[in-house]
């Protein structure tokens, strides 16, 4: 994990969020160039975590070895936070990377980074929801936590869906009150019109001025995608979601209901 895939974390883990919550914190880190910098970065924010630096000859080699093999006996971690790639050499192997980490049962969290990466308060997390569940409380998740840091603590979060008439628009409200009101979860809901073909189009304006943009991943269907098809749509999505603010890019493993872990309301 390099220089600017640290950065949201700079944002969302330090020392008291990790010793408060009693977080098991564990950073896997790929030495290419600086071996030094993973430990670096934790003993800089006085974060008591294990770490493990791993050699390799480039970042997506070394992140292939530690998704196999990176645990401390039966402790494996369950999720794993990379960096958007920003090589167009290395979007298939980038795409092949996403499939692994889905077979192994791990949680993925694609970060790509906004212009601003100050430390200023935030005000806006964005989740977008196309009505599955598996990624959507991951999410959800996701931003809760992410309200425990002290700059994101007054952050409104927003789960929101496109729909293409009124009378699906109807449909989708219902969804989201069905999806949000059983758990524990301060969130507001919000169903945006959007005419076929501007998805995309509808979600960069509506999500402009928010500080965070959580967007689900299509999970690799292993007896329909083949590697080509799979980067098909991983490349789809990169040039759908350009332009938007700083994007968190999820997919839950499916071996956790992480609406469930929400809890009741």
């Amino acid at each position: 994990m390099g220089a600017r895939q640290c950065r949201l974390a700079r944002n969302t883990a330090d020392r008291d969020d990790v010793q408060r919550h009693n977080l098991p914190y564990r950073l896997g880190s790929v030495g290419v160039g600086d071996k030094h910098e993973g430990r670096s970065y934790l003993l800089k924010r006085e974060i008591g975590a294990l770490a493990k630096v791993l050699p390799a000859d480039d970042v997506i080699t070394g992140a292939e070895s530690l998704i196999r093999a990176y645990g401390f006996g039966p402790i494996v971690p369950n999720t794993i936070l990379l960096g958007e790639t920003g090589r167009e050499d290395t979007y298939a192997r980038f795409a092949r990377l996403i499939q692994l980490v889905h077979r192994m049962g791990r949680n993925l969290i694609l970060v790509r980074e906004g212009n601003d990466v100050s430390e200023e308060i935030r005000e806006q997390v964005d989740i977008w929801w196309r009505g599955e569940k598996q990624n959507i409380g991951l999410m959800l998740a996701l931003a809760l936590l992410l309200k425990r840091n002290g700059i994101w603590s007054r952050a409104r979060i927003t789960v929101k869906t496109v729909a293409g008439s009124a009378d699906e628009a109807i449909e989708a409200e219902q969804r989201l009150t069905a999806l949000v009101e059983p758990h524990r979860v301060r969130v507001e809901t919000e169903v945006i019109r959007s005419e076929p073909g501007r998805v995309f189009q509808t979600i960069r304006e509506s999500s402009a001025d928010a500080d965070l943009v959580l967007i689900g991943i299509r999970p690799p269907a292993d007896d329909i995608d083949t590697d080509p098809e799979y980067l098909d749509y991983y490349l789809h999505l990169l040039e759908s979601t350009e332009g938007l603010p700083a994007t968190a890019m999820v997919l839950a493993s499916e071996g956790t209901d992480y609406l469930k872990i929400l809890g009741p309301a």
